[in-house]
Formats: C-alpha cells, structure tokens, sequence
C-alpha cells in the first residue's frame, strides 16, 4: 500500500447546502487533487485512520499547519508561519518594554496573555485541524493592538 496523507477540508459554497457537501481531498503534496468524499464519510473519518482511494492506502491528518500547506501551497504557509512569528514578536515587544513600568501594568499582563495563547497555539496547531477557525486571529488582532497601544503611550497619543 501507498503510504502518504489525505487532508480533508470541506468546500465552501455560496450556493445552498445539502445534505450531502462534498469534501476535496489533497494529498500531502500542494496542488494535487484525490477526489471527493461524502459529508457523512468525511465527519465518520477520524485522524489516523486510513482510507483506500483506489489501489491506494492513505492515512488521514489533520493539523493547521498542512491545512495551509494543502489549501495554498508553501507560500502560504511560509506566509502563515511569518505572521505568526510577528504577532508573537510583537506581544513579546511589549512585554519586555512594559515590564518595569507600574502605569501600564494592565498592558504587560495582556501581552503578557498574548504571547502565551500564541505559544499554546502554536504547538496545538500540530494535533488539531482549525486553521480558519478564529482563534488565531484574535490573537493576532490583539497582538497588532497591544503594540500600537505601547507605542501610543511611549509618544504620548492616547489610542
């Protein structure tokens, strides 16, 4: 038997939904298409279990990180993978700049907060499939926000 990846993601339609969406599945290489699959199929499959595609055995993944690479390919995940580094470059930033200052004590808990929910991201992202869930770009917003608040208040602007 073949042995590679199948990441299962459901097509998204503006048209009205059935009961019977149909899943793309690629292989772990960008680009290459398998076919499709059942909703009922698709939500019954599970990570680590295998599925035979014609004279193929493929074994399912799903993780965040293959989302992307799958979905647009190494640019975009390398795309992904630096934004991801500048939002927690950016809570990490503001972190140590706020450190010893008691004024804005609030603003070094909250980067502070940040920069953990990125690193649990981050490693949580290898085990579970939620690239386009919100998670991360809420994190990523307030990362943005933590930092042009710090330097509002380093030149005196009030955000």
């Amino acid at each position: 038997a073949k042995r590679g990846r199948v990441e299962l993601q459901k097509e998204m339609s503006s048209r009205e939904a059935s009961d019977r969406d149909s899943f793309k599945k690629n292989e772990g290489s960008p680009g290459v298409r398998l076919g499709e699959l059942d909703e009922e199929f698709v939500y019954e499959t599970k990570e680590g279990d295998r599925i035979i595609l014609g004279s193929h055995t493929w074994r399912v993944v799903h993780n965040v990180y293959l989302e992307y690479a799958v979905d647009l390919g190494l640019p975009g995940l390398i795309l992904f993978l630096a934004i991801l580094a500048g939002c927690f470059r950016s809570a990490a930033l503001v972190r140590r700049r706020t450190a010893d200052s008691p004024a804005i004590r609030d603003l070094f808990l909250l980067a502070e907060g940040i920069q953990v929910s990125l690193a649990v991201f981050a490693v949580a992202a290898m085990f579970h499939p939620v690239a386009y869930h919100f998670y991360f770009y809420y994190m990523a917003g307030l990362a943005l926000a933590a930092r042009a608040t710090w330097e509002g208040e380093m030149h005196g602007v009030t955000p």
